[in-house]
């Protein structure tokens, strides 16, 4: 199980922001994004998503860990290509950390992200085909969010609307800047399946977050430490 010295820091670059929104935008484009009332959440999450493994792949290239990429066609992806490793296909889940005591806490404790919470939807772990090689990679980003300018965000459903299906999603635009990325650890699906719990809606969990909807929780402390997923040999037999 991850312990401290496990924990991975990246640096957390502007580009990364950057990759994220033109990386949302193409999506919007080509249609991949299906939901015309995704909200501003839901697209913003899908930036933190790349922007982290765009950040993971770099680190992958300095280890010199080898990857593939394979067609994104695992249970609510909006992914073109998924990174493989080992056989395995990687879903990013990050957690956007800007409460200010709680990025004190972090970055001078990062220890403490052992009992951040590692959730997913139960629904995701139900829509699971079995035999598919999917694997959860949770992440925390410290950074900010900028207060939105009441002259340049939407204000209204419908205009919130013009913007999603927009080409790009120009109004998060210097409004997102992180400072580090947190690789925690991972867990395979069924892995997850076996040893996750149920959390109640309305719960509220570290790092600051409010559960919706139906939800399983591990904590970092109870994932895999990322050495073992750069090592095939063990990793294929999970």
């Amino acid at each position: 199980m991850v312990k401290s010295g496990d924990l991975i820091q990246l640096v957390y670059t502007p580009d990364l922001t950057a990759a994220g929104i033109a990386y949302v935008g193409q999506q919007l484009t080509r249609g991949a994004i299906r939901n015309p009332q995704a909200n501003q959440d839901t697209i913003r999450q899908l930036v933190f998503d790349k922007a982290v493994e765009l950040a993971f792949r770099r680190y992958l290239v300095e280890q010199g860990a080898p990857y593939t990429t394979a067609p994104g066609t695992g249970f609510g992806s909006h992914a073109s290509f998924h990174l493989t490793l080992g056989g395995w296909r990687c879903n990013i889940r990050s957690c956007w950390i800007t409460e200010p005591g709680i990025v004190r806490q972090v970055n001078s404790q990062p220890e403490c992200l052992l009992e951040a919470a590692a959730l997913l939807p139960s629904e995701q772990i139900v829509a699971w085909i079995p035999g598919e090689r999917d694997l959860y990679l949770f992440a925390y980003v410290i950074g900010q969010t900028l207060p939105q300018d009441p002259g340049t965000g939407p204000s209204s459903p419908s205009e919130q609307q013009e913007n999603v299906l927009a080409s790009k999603p120009s109004w998060l635009e210097g409004r997102l800047f992180g400072t580090a990325i947190y690789l925690g650890g991972y867990c395979t699906h069924p892995d997850y399946s076996r040893r996750s719990r149920r959390l109640a809606s309305g719960s509220r969990i570290f790092p600051a977050a409010q559960v919706r909807g139906k939800t399983r929780i591990l904590y970092v402390h109870e994932l895999h430490p990322l050495r073992e997923l750069l090592e095939p040999k063990e990793t294929a037999s999970l």
